[in-house]
């Protein structure tokens, strides 16, 4: 787990377990207010265990391991995971050009906010796939779809 600062932990607590849990209950109290996620229960206590509360699970993506790692896992129940793909090749045309699209482009590198992204995203096509054959197929075969 990350260490923070014992302020930090307290003004987490205060506006995710006091503050916005008032307001929602004041708004809507027939709404059920989870305080946080991922969380066991609040207060910073094991914010992540399988067994209890909600779970995130990042280490395909950010730990490079295989897909085949969420095989392993039984979490109670986990709110967050996933892997990042481009976006749809609709959307990317509303900010390239035809010579932009290239996902070592300016433009594209310049729209992805995690520097390594874009080689890992071809670094598991290739783990899986023959690689693709044009740009449209790039962006398909990376999980846009539409």
């Amino acid at each position: 787990m990350y260490s923070h600062s014992l302020k930090l932990k307290a003004d987490y607590i205060k506006q995710f377990e006091y503050l916005l849990s008032k307001v929602v209950n004041e708004c809507d109290p027939n709404t059920f207010y989870w305080p946080s996620s991922a969380s066991s229960s609040g207060c910073f206590d094991a914010p992540n265990d399988e067994n209890r509360g909600d779970v995130h699970y990042w280490d395909v993506w950010h730990g490079l391991k295989p897909f085949t790692d969420y095989r392993k896992y039984y979490f109670r129940f986990c709110s967050e995971f996933g892997f990042q793909s481009f976006p749809q090749l609709k959307t990317i045309e509303s900010f390239t050009l035809p010579e932009d699209r290239n996902i070592f482009s300016r433009v594209m590198e310049s729209h992805q906010k995690n520097g390594s992204a874009n080689g890992r995203i071809l670094s598991y096509i290739s783990d899986y796939y023959l690689y693709p054959k044009d740009f449209r197929a790039l962006i398909y075969i990376s999980g846009a779809s539409g």
